[in-house]
């Protein structure tokens, strides 16, 4: 149990030091990534649409599948021709999620506390930095 308490602090350093970094350097050229960001949301949004049409009308009344799909592909076909768009947003959506995903490594820690267990204190002091 000890190893999965040091994978767990060290993963949520790693996490939080990577993110800021990326945050304070942004200027990056992500052209590849935005490429394939546009044909996983392009992707996305054909399985949304196919997904829409391929079950039953009850069961999607009160789904958003198809406007998902639509905006998807909308979005896909726009930043292909507004790529430069994506080496601004990429390093910052990078960045945001990687701090997120550390912000829920302190959670586990917080949680991790509140079952009383030992040494919990270390993740929830290494979390936010």
């Amino acid at each position: 149990m000890n190893r999965n308490k040091t994978i767990l602090t060290g993963g949520t350093l790693l996490y939080i030091v990577l993110g800021v970094i990326l945050l304070l350097t942004g200027g990056l050229t992500l052209i590849p990534a935005g490429y394939a960001i546009i044909v996983a949301l392009a992707a996305v949004g054909v399985i949304n649409i196919v997904s829409y049409l391929a079950r039953p009308v009850e069961e999607n009344m009160d789904s958003d599948g198809f406007v998902a799909g639509m905006t998807s592909i909308i979005i896909s076909i726009i930043l292909l021709f507004h790529i430069s768009v994506l080496e601004v947003i990429i390093p910052f959506l990078l960045a945001l999620l990687i701090t997120l995903n550390g912000v829920r490594e302190l959670q586990n820690a917080i949680d991790m506390g509140r079952l009383k267990s030992k040494r919990s204190w270390i993740v929830v002091v290494v979390a936010p930095v």
